[in-house]
């Protein structure tokens, strides 16, 4: 069986030329992309312009506090983590204010989020855990463990039928339907 690949070349645009690791990146439904980088900065840039429109800050400069989850909720707010911060931050970027928090409940910290139908959000833990938030009451709807080897989940994403696919470490990806 062959695949055929399609590519499409474009000239390659500089945003960010500076020693930062970006580890994060969201595009926004109005056009714009969020970056979440190495010492927890998170930066909404003005794609036409190159430039950030809103910078937030979550530990001090030079820090290695990074980014280790973030997501554009369907109300607008972005839904992230960083290393250590045991909680998920729901941020409003109209307001420029931390909204929620939404507490990491076992491991460290998140190491991926999905948005979910119905106002939901499904947070992956460092420990293998999966806490899916009802994002209206802020309560938890469901938490269960994935996986089998701690620390080896990470990447999730919610298919159209409903089911939430979970990338394993061991390079496995379980699927879950959520009610």
């Amino acid at each position: 069986m062959s695949f055929a690949t399609f590519v499409v070349r474009i000239p390659r645009v500089t945003i960010m030329d500076d020693d930062r690791w970006i580890l994060r990146l969201a595009a926004l439904r109005d056009g714009r992309l969020a970056t979440g980088d190495q010492d927890g900065t998170i930066r909404i840039w003005n794609l036409a312009t190159r430039q950030p429109e809103l910078i937030v800050r979550q530990g001090k400069t030079g820090s290695s506090i990074p980014v280790t989850a973030l997501i554009e909720l369907e109300d607008g707010r972005l839904a992230f983590s960083t290393a250590n911060s045991k909680e998920i931050t729901l941020w409003s970027p109209a307001s420029g204010k931390n909204e929620t928090a939404l507490p990491i409940t076992l491991g460290q910290r998140a190491t991926g989020i999905a948005r979910l139908a119905a106002g939901r959000l499904a947070v992956l833990e460092t420990e293998n855990l999966l806490t899916v938030w009802n994002l209206k009451t802020s309560k938890k709807d469901a938490a269960f463990e994935v996986g089998r080897d701690p620390w080896a989940a990470g990447a999730m994403a919610q298919l159209p039928d409903g089911r939430l696919a979970v990338g394993i470490g061991d390079g496995t990806i379980e699927l879950w339907k959520l009610r």
